[in-house]
């Protein structure tokens, strides 16, 4: 048996994309993780696409 502990990975608080650590901050442990396309956004760099097809 491993007794070495799986890591739990995050989810991005606002898209629920599987993150390594938080990229806002680069807490593993953050309680409201970021992915880097959510910091984008949320710092005005790139605008949220409202359909698949950039339309």
């Amino acid at each position: 048996m491993n007794n070495l502990s799986e890591p739990q990975g995050l989810t991005c608080s606002d898209c629920g994309s599987a993150i390594e650590c938080c990229q806002f901050c680069d807490d593993e442990d953050c309680p409201k993780a970021l992915c880097f396309t959510c910091v984008i956004v949320a710092t005005g760099q790139e605008m949220k696409q409202p359909h698949t097809h950039g339309g």
